[in-house]
């Protein structure tokens, strides 16, 4: 909506309860990166695409399965964001919080990145197909995760700096 923010949903309190609540979005969004990361390594995942000499021998079904699992992942991004936007904190953890859900906002975006990518990707293998090409052999897309160190950093000392 544009501007508007309905009432925070979750209101903390105390320091300890900010503290536990932004730790816990720490691990839960680098626990779910590197989840997707081994999904996306493990040679199941590849093993859909078939033999890329032979498109016949392609797991649509599976290449679904796969989708929809990504989906998850992105829907799973999208949620740990959208609980830091959607909770309230005394006047001192406020800029903590902000950071907190600046950081949540990687992985979103980097999803947001490798959709593009993979649209991308689509186009050019549809303008191939369009202009008759029998061998189209195209990089595969692959989703970058990235960091912000200097965030993190400051986000864990504030963390340490709260009784």
């Amino acid at each position: 909506m544009l501007g508007y923010r309905a009432d925070p949903s979750r209101r903390l309190r105390i320091n300890r309860e900010v503290a536990l609540f932004v730790a816990e979005r720490l691990r839960a969004c680098d626990d779910l990166v590197k989840e997707v990361d081994a999904f996306m390594r493990a040679p199941t995942f590849m093993e859909v695409f078939g033999d890329p000499a032979d498109e016949s021998t392609a797991d649509a079904n599976g290449i679904m399965r796969i989708a929809h699992r990504l989906m998850d992942y992105y829907d799973r991004f999208l949620e740990l964001a959208e609980e830091c936007r959607d909770c309230s904190v005394p006047s001192q953890y406020a800029e903590l919080l902000r950071d907190c859900s600046r950081f949540m906002n990687l992985p979103v975006r980097d999803f947001g990145n490798f959709i593009d990518d993979v649209l991308v990707r689509f186009e050019e293998l549809r303008v191939s197909v369009a202009r008759g090409d029998d061998d189209v052999w195209l990089d595969p897309v692959l989703l970058r995760t990235t960091t912000d160190d200097h965030l993190i950093w400051s986000i864990l000392d504030r963390l340490n700096e709260i009784d």
